[in-house]
């Protein structure tokens, strides 16, 4: 007996998938340690922080690509930190100089045209740095435009703060990664109970981080001196194993970049696939599941 083969059309699988991609960002937290699991919804409260006028989210974003602009803008609205936030536009491949390329770059990235993109979003972090350090923030919440944030975000994010503070991190050239991107986690034996920030050995990218000002500075000094030749988020990885600064991971992971889920289209990578989003829904959950019995 033949069995009939349906064929979705093209809008058919764009509903499904971005329904599948939404069941998984609901999702990609079922595996964390069990006293997250049942935590009650937050309602928006600003973050606590020892100097709260020195707190500021800074978005790397490229100005023509409103729709995440649009994203950003309500994802920040709905956690009450809509007027917490600046822009780091500058640094787009047009505006490129030599004299800008010189300063902090080196290598392929400013010699190769196609590495125009990953050079751009290198600079864009560096310009941050430089916002850091001339305004003389304490630190700041680095965002790309394409993020999601987890419902559980302001919590934990605040926790890692707190937490940060108390086993004096903050004393540290530091950079804390909040993002689940490449998939990779804290395996559940080294988890300890109202612990969130954990040492780590390399990036978790760059989608959503905190750098404090020592550790931008260091960054900065770095780049200048010996030039950065890779992209941005493997240049902290770098730094980390040159003992310049030191890299935590956050557990549970509460943001994920769009361009990965497929709710965006990547800026760096040229990879097309209709079938991007139940890649993800897929992939996430058996990473998280991996990581919780390891």
């Amino acid at each position: 007996m033949l069995t009939k083969i349906y064929k979705f059309t093209e809008e058919e699988l764009r509903k499904y998938t971005q329904l599948v991609a939404e069941n998984a960002i609901r999702n990609l937290d079922n595996f964390e340690y069990e006293n997250t699991q049942n935590a009650e919804p937050q309602s928006p409260q600003p973050i606590e922080y020892e100097n709260e006028k020195q707190m500021e989210i800074l978005i790397i974003h490229m100005e023509k690509m409103t729709e995440r602009k649009e994203h950003i803008e309500k994802t920040l609205a709905e956690i009450g930190l809509e007027e917490k936030h600046s822009y780091i536009t500058d640094g787009n491949p047009e505006s490129f100089t030599q004299e800008i390329l010189d300063k902090y770059f080196g290598g392929k990235l400013i010699l190769y045209p196609k590495a125009q993109n990953v050079t751009s979003c290198a600079l864009k972090h560096f310009l941050a740095y430089e916002y850091i350090v001339q305004n003389n923030l304490e630190g700041a919440l680095i965002l790309e435009d394409d993020i999601c944030l987890h419902d559980d975000f302001m919590k934990t994010f605040y926790k890692s703060i707190k937490e940060y503070h108390q086993d004096a991190h903050d004393k540290h050239n530091v950079i804390i990664s909040y993002e689940d991107s490449p998939l990779i986690f804290v395996p559940r034996s080294k988890r300890k109970k109202n612990q969130v920030l954990y040492p780590a050995d390399r990036n978790r990218c760059t989608g959503c981080y905190y750098i404090n000002k020592s550790a931008a500075k260091a960054a900065l000094d770095d780049a200048t001196t010996k030039k950065c030749r890779i992209a941005i988020d493997e240049y902290h990885t770098y730094l980390q194993k040159q003992g310049i600064l030191d890299y935590l991971w956050c557990q549970p992971a509460i943001a994920t970049q769009g361009s990965y889920t497929g709710m965006f289209k990547s800026q760096i990578s040229t990879k097309k696939d209709l079938l991007i989003k139940i890649r993800w829904f897929f992939k996430s959950n058996y990473k998280k599941l991996l990581y919780y019995f390891r």
